[in-house]
């Protein structure tokens, strides 16, 4: 793909989304470790 374009606003948020998802899933299991060792 060698034609310059500019990234859709879409191409550009699309992956922000799907890493955001998985720090919250991250921090949900974070949360649930941390109660079960009583921090």
């Amino acid at each position: 793909n060698s034609t310059k374009q500019p990234p859709t606003e879409q191409a550009l948020t699309a992956p922000l989304y799907e890493e955001i998802g998985r720090l919250k899933m991250e921090l949900d299991w974070l949360k649930k470790k941390s109660v079960e060792f009583g921090a």
